[in-house]
């Protein structure tokens, strides 16, 4: 099953299960067949979405690889980063996707919105989609404000999506006018600007590593202390004859070979050329695939041993249709030709050569011979079972009688036997003629006096009536063919007839027994000519035939043979004579050129142990390795290179040396290179921003400027229209949507507007980004087929959404109906993220660890319970002890409502506190949020009072939002205020399952800088192995430090 049938099922599986969950199925429907059709058609299919069917798929576009060069060597992040997060970029450009998994606070948003930059300054198109709009808005507004208008994002309704269009397409139009030519200068200057940064960084480093040297400073070296001095003495005595390695070595650094295994290295080398070491790179991967030469030379000459009598062979056969592709059973096809012939010249010239002449004419003399030979058969099987049942026994009968009717009459005598066990003087009286045949018989020389006797009698009798009747049925019928006449009837006589009656069969039955079984061995073949199954010269011709299709079958698959070979080692650099030799048919060139080939198999085993000593030393000392293959003096090179350890001593410390020389000055280049990273920093910022226009300018044509001005007049109109006229004006802007798809290089939408607006025949995109994608399943291939490349961001760990076991159940069943035969369909279901999914087929993977958001007192939390301390402590942290600790506990007297799940108290004592926080200087320009560990009620009673206590201004401008965890999931908040609801009143039941710790993790992660839990239970009051009582413990274990371990730490605001 090839990659496109498995795609089509794969799609044919999703429209299934699409119809299981009926959301959007009209979109969707129209959605999979589009897909469906674009992959049954030879459509561009992405290397990502092949990925998912094919375990071994490679994606060998060496277009695409150097298309992305570039890409990959400059890396254009314009924010702050760390080398995991430019690995994202490298690993794109090298392969079709990137997955990212990141536990919380590490920076997946935050790297997104650095890839956006880079690959728009590179000039790729990019389309960044998620399941749910929440994350788009976070992201889009993270974005640097200087090249935002350049990512049209389409997240929410037709009119609020036209105002943030708008808002790019003004910022646009402003700069229709720039001067490209001036800005492309522009550009080159900063690049160049950027390059000198760069270098004069790197030369910074370099000078870093430099000090100044001081002659009777002592150096440390293999546990021994050194004045530099005496090193420079011992360099300069010993430079002629250890000097010989080029490469830098690191002072700490052991030998990479024994001065035993150097010596053997650099014996091999002296005694195999490096011709024959290239050789045999070029040639090894096929050296021992190649047949042996006798083998080769033993199939040449067959092939010229049957082109001698080619052209016989294909006259032989001029007037039969051949296949010769089929697989013939020549030896049992000859070998039935040959018993036909042998049997055709065993009848020639005898009576039954007549039965054959006659057997042509008609089926009447087959049926009637047929009745003959099942009678005579018939016959002799009778007179076998007598005579061996008789066997042993000498019988005498009346020869004056005809036989028939002493059958008759003995049979009279036999039943008296039968019944009285004797013949008696009454008996003999009432039948006198019985006792004639009493008289004269003998069984074993003796009357008949007995049953047995009688019997013996009886049966031998028989056998002569059988005898007389085979004998007049055979002579009758047999006459006629001249057939000779049976005297008498004996074992050899029966033999013969038994003979006979085979061959008569077999002319009788010709057709099926002859000729239908050579037509079907003979298979496809058809015979132009009529052919005389009934001729002996016939199956001559036929054999030769026979034979004619076996040698040219042979005589093909021998030079396809050959011609294989040939095609395997011809694109191969060492293997020119053996190609040449194969296409001359020249057998003593073939053997002189296979002499290459036996003395590079001979020297194999050395020349692997070269390779291995060689790759082991090029690992550090690649120079040293060109100077011995290079080489010259062979002969001498064992005395030339000798004391590998003293020569590797003699780098180590002429690079020392050279270290402690060059150490000077080092504030002032660390100052400066500082100096040098902001100026880089700087210099990348303001590329990003005018390569990222110049690229969208430079694709604005008249046909763009008209569509951007019709699109202001749209808009124009919108705003002041209402009713239908208004929603003439709004497909009127979005019909021209559709050309800023040419220009504009970034967009930013949900998965179902994806669908909306991008139709697959349209150019795809360079990369599609997946933000949450654990949120999203297996229908992302929605986005992933419209892009080239893919980059899948996420963290498997955070909320997934649960469902029935029936849709379960139903879904497994459509994945055993479509995806048989699919690797790992098992994951292919509507609950498998396409992050883990992409996490099993993407060729690269980075994991971000170090956390960007929050104090390692508020992750700790997460990072202990749920990530198996995965996450990083940030660098630096800032000095927190102004908010008073970073993780905060009140207990409140509450009650939850017995019906629903609020409580009240702890909703006031929460906004009690939030209140206080806003009015207190230390929380200025801090955002804030609520999250209910227990429902939606809870957050939102606490919504109502911080509406009813806290300015709407002040909720705006400190973004105060109350829910679940889930609707915090990819957002974050400077303070974060838990409430846990439940208390003593009423019952509650242990949390332990993974949802629930996943749910508690998301929400002891979404503060940054201070998190607040309110509970009205005691540790005490919950179970040890609950969540809940982990959080607890947790948070109060910090709170009654007084958060103390913050004190000396400085933490690096993201």
């Amino acid at each position: 099953m090839d990659t496109e049938e498995k795609l089509l099922k794969l799609v044919s599986y999703l429209t299934s299960v699409r119809k299981l969950t009926q959301k959007n199925e009209k979109i969707w429907s129209q959605e999979l067949k589009r897909i469906s059709n674009k992959m049954s058609t030879g459509g561009y299919i992405p290397s990502s979405i092949q990925a998912l069917v094919d375990e071994s798929y490679v994606d060998k576009d060496m277009t695409n690889v150097e298309e992305w060069e570039n890409t990959a060597q400059n890396i254009l992040y314009p924010l702050e980063h760390n080398d995991e997060q430019k690995e994202i970029a490298r690993k794109l450009a090298e392969g079709f996707g990137v997955v990212v998994e990141g536990p919380t606070g590490t920076g997946k948003t935050h790297s997104i919105i650095n890839l956006i930059c880079h690959l728009l300054a590179h000039n790729k198109r990019i389309l960044v989609t998620s399941e749910r709009a929440k994350p788009l808005r976070i992201l889009l507004d993270r974005i640097p404000k200087e090249i935002r208008p350049l990512c049209a994002s389409v997240i929410q309704g037709d009119t609020d999506c036209i105002k943030d269009l708008d808002t790019s397409i003004d910022k646009v139009t402003e700069r229709l006018d720039t001067d490209l030519e001036n800005l492309d200068k522009d550009i080159k200057n900063t690049v160049r600007s950027l390059m000198e940064c760069k270098s004069k960084h790197q030369l910074l480093n370099q000078d870093l590593e430099q000090a100044m040297a001081i002659w009777d400073k002592e150096i440390q070296y293999c546990g021994k202390k050194y004045k530099l001095l005496g090193v420079k003495v011992w360099l300069e005595e010993n430079e002629s004859q250890y000097s010989w390695i080029e490469d830098n070595i690191n002072y700490n650094e052991k030998p990479l070979l024994t001065d035993a295994k150097f010596s053997r290295l650099v014996y091999l080398i002296s005694t195999i050329s490096k011709e024959e070491i290239y050789q045999f790179n070029e040639m090894g991967p096929i050296l021992y695939n190649i047949p042996p030469c006798d083998e080769l030379v033993a199939k040449i000459q067959r092939i010229m041993d049957i082109r001698r009598n080619y052209i016989g062979y294909k006259k032989a056969v001029k007037n039969w249709c051949i296949s010769y592709n089929s697989d013939y059973d020549y030896d049992y096809i000859i070998r039935l030709l040959e018993s036909t012939q042998r049997f055709l010249e065993d009848i020639k010239d005898s009576w039954i050569q007549n039965i054959l002449e006659c057997t042509k004419k008609g089926e009447t003399v087959k049926t009637v011979l047929q009745q003959t030979i099942l009678k005579t058969n018939y016959y002799i099987k009778k007179i076998g079972s007598i005579a061996k049942e008789i066997s042993g026994h000498s019988v005498e009968i009346p020869k004056d009688m005809d036989v028939n009717v002493l059958v008759d009459e003995f049979n009279v005598i036999y039943n008296q036997y039968e019944q009285k066990g004797r013949v008696g003087k009454l008996f003999k009286l009432f039948h006198s003629q019985c006792q004639d045949i009493l008289n004269k018989c003998r069984v074993d020389g003796k009357k008949i006096e007995s049953k047995e006797q009688a019997k013996i009698a009886k049966l031998y009798i028989e056998q002569r009536s059988v005898e007389e009747s085979m004998k007049n049925l055979w002579n009758n019928s047999m006459s006629e063919y001249g057939a000779e006449q049976i005297e008498d009837i004996n074992l050899n006589v029966l033999t013969n007839l038994e003979d006979d009656i085979n061959k008569i069969d077999v002319i009788i039955n010709w057709d099926k027994k002859i000729k239908e079984k050579i037509v079907n061995l003979m298979g496809k073949i058809v015979f132009l000519d009529e052919v005389d199954w009934y001729n002996i010269d016939t199956y001559f011709k036929l054999q030769y035939g026979v034979l004619s299709i076996r040698y040219i079958s042979e005589y093909e698959n021998l030079k396809s043979y050959i011609g294989n070979i040939e095609k395997l080692i011809s694109n191969v650099k060492g293997f020119e004579e053996i190609v040449k030799a194969l296409r001359n048919m020249d057998t003593l060139l073939l053997r002189q050129s296979y002499k290459k080939i036996h003395r590079l198999k001979e020297i194999a085993p050395n020349i692997r142990e070269l390779e291995y000593l060689l790759e082991k030393v090029n690992k550090r000392c690649p120079k040293l390795v060109q100077r011995l293959l290079n080489e010259e003096d062979r002969l001498n090179m064992l005395t030339k290179y000798k004391n590998f350890s003293i020569a590797w001593s003699w780098r180590q410390l002429s690079n020392l040396l050279e270290e402690e020389l060059k150490k000077f000055q080092v504030e002032n280049i660390k100052k400066n290179i500082n100096l040098e990273k902001k100026k880089e920093a700087c210099l990348v910022k303001g590329l990003v921003e005018k390569k990222a226009w110049f690229n969208t300018l430079s694709k604005i044509g008249e046909s763009e400027k008209r569509s951007l001005y019709a699109w202001k007049e749209a808009v124009r109109r919108i705003e002041t229209s209402s009713g239908k006229a208004k929603s003439n004006y709004i497909k009127l802007a979005k019909k021209e949507i559709d050309n800023f798809k040419n220009f504009m290089s970034v967009w930013i939408m949900p998965i179902n507007k994806v669908i909306e607006n991008f139709d697959l025949s349209q150019e795809p995109f360079d990369v599609v980004i997946i933000e949450d994608g654990n949120e999203s399943n297996i229908f992302a291939i929605s986005a992933l087929i419209r892009a080239k490349k893919a980059v899948i961001v996420g963290d498997n760990r955070q909320i997934n959404r649960e469902t029935s076991e029936n849709i379960r159940k139903e879904v497994q069943q459509l994945i055993d109906k479509y995806l048989h035969g699919i690797p790992h369909s098992e994951w292919f279901d509507i609950w498998t993220s396409i992050h883990s999914t992409a996490f099993r087929v993407f060729p690269s993977r980075v994991v971000l660890r170090e956390n960007f958001r929050s104090l390692p007192e508020i992750i700790g939390f997460s990072n202990k319970v749920y990530y198996s301390d995965q996450i990083l402590s940030p660098i630096n942290f800032f000095k927190n002890e102004f908010l008073g600790g970073a993780v905060k506990t009140v207990k409140v007297e509450g009650e939850r409502d017995k019906i629903k799940n609020i409580n009240i108290k702890e909703a006031e004592s929460l906004v009690d506190k939030i209140e206080e926080c806003c009015k207190n200087p230390k929380y200025d320009g801090m955002t804030m949020g609520v999250i209910s560990l227990l429902g939606d009620a809870q957050s939102e009673v606490i919504r109502k009072l911080i509406e009813q206590r806290i300015s709407e201004k002040e909720i705006i401008s400190r973004k105060i939002i109350c829910g679940s965890p889930y609707l915090f999931q990819g957002d974050e908040r400077d303070v974060i205020f838990l409430s846990m609801v439940i208390a003593n009143n009423v019952k509650f039941a242990a949390l332990t399952k993974e949802g629930d710790v996943r749910r508690f993790s998301l929400a002891a992660s979404r503060a940054r800088k201070q998190m607040w839990l309110f509970h009205s239970v005691d540790l005490e009051d919950l179970k040890q192995d609950c969540v809940r009582a982990k959080l607890l413990k947790y948070c109060i274990k910090f709170n009654q430090k007084e958060n103390k371990l913050i004190k000396n730490n400085v933490y690096r605001i993201a």
